[in-house]
C-alpha cells in the first residue's frame, strides 16, 4: 500500500510544476507501519478504503485546483490522533455518530469482542478448576471416612495423638518411628508454642513441623477459594518442592492443599492454583514477596510461619525479606517454628525477632555430638590441584555407587566436571542455579528414579537434595565455609541409612580442613588411593601422627637405627624445626620458621 502521511501546518507553496485534474472525491489511506494521512487524488469510488464517496471537500473548479497547495510528509506524534485526523479529513467535519453503523470502523468493536472472549474463557477456567477442586475435596473425604478409627497404623507415632488419616499417611511413607528431632518438636508445636530448633541434616526436620502442622489443621473449613492457614520459607526451589512433596504426603487423607510458590517458574499456573484456595503456601522468599504485593497471597488468616534452613537463607542474603514478609503476618495467635542444622549468632537474633518465647530445643551442640550423622563414613584425599579430575573418575569407576552426589564450588566447574565425567563413560548430569526451571526438576527427577548415577551440584543445590538412596558424597572443591561441609555430606544417609564421603584436599586447603573438624568435632581419617600418593598425602598423615602424639620416625635411616637412637634423632629434629630448620612435621617447621604446625621441606 502507498505511504501516504497528513500535511502539517507550516506554509504551504504553491504547485508550479504540473497542473492536477479535478478532484471528486478524497480517500484515506493507513500504511501498514500505523503511520497515516490523507492525499487528494483521482480515485473511484468502488475502489475507496472506506466504501463512502466524498465531494464536499473540493468543488472542483480548475483554477483553484491550479494554485492546490502541497503536501509534505511531517507524520504525527500520537497514533491515535492520527487515524482520528484521518477519519476527520475524509468525512471532512462530519462526526462518526452521523454515519451509519455498517460505515464505521470495525476495529475497535472487534477489540471489544475479542475482550469479552477473553474474559469468558477465564471465568469458565476458574469454574472448572472450582470444579477439579471440590471433586479433590470430595475425594479425600471419602478415602478419610474409610480408615477405621482404630486402626494399627503409625507405629510408634501414635503417642503423640494424631488422627486416624494423618497416622495412615505416615505409615504409606514407611515410617514408624520418629527421629529424635521429631520427636521433641511434635507434642511441642501440638501444644501451641513458638520452636527454635536445631538438628542435623537428614535427622527428619521437615517431618516434624509437616506432621503437627497437618494435625492442627485438619478441621479447618476447606472450601474452594480458601486462604492460606499457613507459610514456610526455604532457602532453594529445589528445598521448597522437597516441603511441598512430603505435605502433599501427610495430607493425602486430610484434603489440605499446599501450593508451592518459587523462581524460575512461571507466574500464571502458581496464580491460578491461589485462586482456587490453599491451606499451605510453601516457597522462596522472593516469590513469596511477589504474591503478596501483588494481592494473589492474602495473610489474614496465616496461623503458622515456618522457616526452614535458617541459616542457608541469611548465607543467601534474605534476612531482610524475612523481616518483610514477618512484618505483614497476623501477629495474634501466630505460631512461628524455625528449624536449622546449624545455630550461628544470625539465626538467633532473627528468633528473637520473630517468635515469642520459643522453647529452644538442640540435638547437636559441640564437643557434646557430631554435627554429621554417625553412619557417614567420612575421608579426607590429599591430592594435586592438576589431578583432581582423574583422581575424581578412578575413585567412582572404583566406587561404583549406585547414587552420588559430587561437589563443585562454582557452576562453572560443575558443567565443566560433567563433561569430562561423560568422557569417561560415567553417567553425570549437573544441576545448578544457571539451568531453567524445567531442566532442574527433569535432571532430578531422572536421578531419582534411578535412571541417572551422579549428579553434580554446587553448595546451592545441597540443601535442597532430599532423595533417599545415595550412597556416596564426593566433595571435589572443598567448602569455604564449614557448615556448607555439614549439608554437603547430609545428603548421604539420610534416615539412619549409610553413606559414604570423600573431601579433595589439596596444599592450599589445610585451614578449610581444620575448621571443618572442628565443627563435626571429628578428626577425619585420611583415604588412599592407588596411584595417587603424593607429597602432600605423605605430609598429612606425618602432620596427623604428630597432632595424635605418635612417635613414628619418618627419618631415611629408621630401618637401619636402633629404636632409642631413633627417638632422639626425631627429638632434635623436632627441635630444630621449632627454631625454624627443621625438616619434619614439627612447630614452625616451615620454611622460614613462621607459625605453628609448617609441614617443614
Amino acid at each position: 500500500m502507498r505511504r501516504i502521511v497528513s500535511a502539517p501546518r507550516a506554509r504551504r507553496k504553491p504547485l508550479t510544476a504540473r497542473k492536477r485534474a479535478p478532484l471528486t472525491s478524497i480517500s484515506a489511506e493507513v500504511s501498514d507501519g500505523g503511520v497515516g494521512g490523507y492525499n487528494a487524488r483521482p480515485l473511484q469510488p468502488d475502489r475507496d478504503p472506506l466504501g463512502i464517496e466524498f465531494s464536499n471537500l473540493y468543488d472542483g473548479d480548475d483554477d483553484q485546483s491550479e494554485e492546490r497547495p502541497a503536501r509534505t510528509a511531517r507524520p504525527r506524534n500520537d497514533g491515535k490522533r492520527r487515524r482520528r485526523s484521518i477519519y476527520e479529513a475524509a468525512l471532512g467535519g462530519l462526526h462518526r455518530d452521523d454515519l451509519d453503523e455498517e460505515e464505521v470502523d470495525e476495529r475497535p468493536r472487534r477489540k471489544r469482542k475479542r475482550s469479552r472472549k477473553r474474559s469468558e474463557r477465564r471465568k469458565e477456567g476458574k469454574a472448572v478448576e472450582r470444579k477439579r477442586e471440590s471433586a479433590r475435596l470430595a475425594e479425600a473425604r471419602a478415602s478419610a471416612e474409610e480408615i477405621p478409627e482404630d486402626g494399627d497404623f503409625g507405629g510408634e507415632f501414635q503417642k503423640f495423638d494424631l488422627s486416624p488419616q494423618l497416622l495412615k499417611a505416615i505409615h504409606d511413607m514407611g515410617w514408624s518411628t520418629p527421629s529424635p528431632i521429631q520427636d521433641l518438636v511434635i507434642p511441642i508445636v501440638l501444644s501451641g508454642n513458638d520452636v527454635v530448633g536445631q538438628a542435623r541434616t537428614g535427622t527428619g526436620k521437615t517431618g516434624a513441623f509437616s506432621i503437627p502442622l497437618i494435625e492442627l489443621l485438619r478441621d479447618r473449613e476447606l472450601e474452594p477459594g480458601r486462604l492460606p492457614a499457613a507459610v514456610i520459607l526455604s532457602p532453594t526451589r529445589e528445598l521448597a518442592l522437597q516441603i511441598y512433596r512430603q505435605i502433599e504426603q501427610l495430607s493425602a487423607y486430610s484434603g489440605l492443599r499446599c501450593v508451592p510458590v518459587y523462581g524460575g517458574a512461571p507466574m500464571e499456573p502458581q496464580l491460578r492454583a491461589m485462586r482456587n484456595g490453599a491451606d499451605v503456601v510453601v516457597g522462596t522468599p522472593g516469590r513469596v514477596m511477589d504474591h503478596i504485593r501483588r494481592r494473589t497471597l492474602r495473610l489474614d488468616e496465616v496461623r503458622f510461619f515456618i522457616l526452614d534452613e535458617a541459616d542457608r537463607m541469611f548465607d543467601l542474603g534474605f534476612r531482610d525479606d524475612i523481616y518483610w514478609v514477618s512484618r505483614r503476618l497476623p501477629e495474634d495467635g501466630r505460631q512461628t517454628l524455625l528449624l536449622s542444622a546449624t545455630m550461628p549468632d544470625e539465626v538467633l537474633r532473627l528468633s528473637k525477632q520473630v517468635t515469642d518465647d520459643p522453647e529452644l530445643i538442640y540435638t547437636s551442640q559441640k564437643g557434646e555430638e557430631r554435627m554429621t550423622v554417625k553412619t557417614v563414613e567420612q575421608f579426607v584425599i590429599s591430592v594435586d590441584p592438576e589431578r583432581k579430575m582423574g583422581l575424581l573418575t578412578h575413585l567412582l569407576k572404583d566406587e561404583d555407587p549406585e547414587k552420588g552426589i559430587v561437589f563443585t564450588r562454582t557452576k562453572r566447574g560443575a558443567d565443566k566436571v560433567t563433561e569430562r565425567l561423560r568422557k569417561a563413560g560415567l553417567d553425570a548430569g549437573p544441576i545448578h542455579s544457571d539451568l531453567n526451571q524445567r531442566k532442574r526438576e527433569q535432571i532430578l527427577r531422572k536421578f531419582r528414579e534411578g535412571n541417572l548415577d551422579l549428579l553434580i551440584a554446587t553448595d546451592v543445590a545441597a540443601r535442597g537434595l532430599d532423595i533417599q538412596g545415595v550412597t556416596h558424597v564426593v566433595n571435589f572443591d572443598v567448602p569455604e565455609n564449614a557448615e556448607d561441609y555439614v549439608h554437603r555430606v547430609g545428603r548421604t544417609a539420610r534416615m539412619g541409612q549409610t553413606g559414604r564421603a570423600f573431601t579433595f584436599i589439596t596444599p592450599n586447603d589445610g585451614s578449610f580442613l581444620t575448621e571443618i573438624e572442628k565443627l563435626i568435632n571429628l578428626q577425619v581419617p585420611t583415604y588412599e588411593v592407588e596411584g595417587y600418593r603424593t607429597q602432600a598425602n605423605e605430609e598429612e598423615r606425618a602432620r596427623r601422627r604428630e597432632r595424635e602424639g605418635g612417635r613414628t620416625s619418618q627419618h631415611p635411616m629408621a630401618k637401619q637405627l636402633s629404636p632409642a637412637l631413633l627417638d632422639i634423632l626425631n627429638r632434635s629434629a623436632r627441635g630444630r624445626g621449632g627454631k625454624g630448620g627443621g625438616r619434619g612435621p614439627g612447630k614452625g617447621g616451615g620454611r622460614k620458621g613462621r607459625g605453628r604446625g609448617g609441614r617443614g621441606r
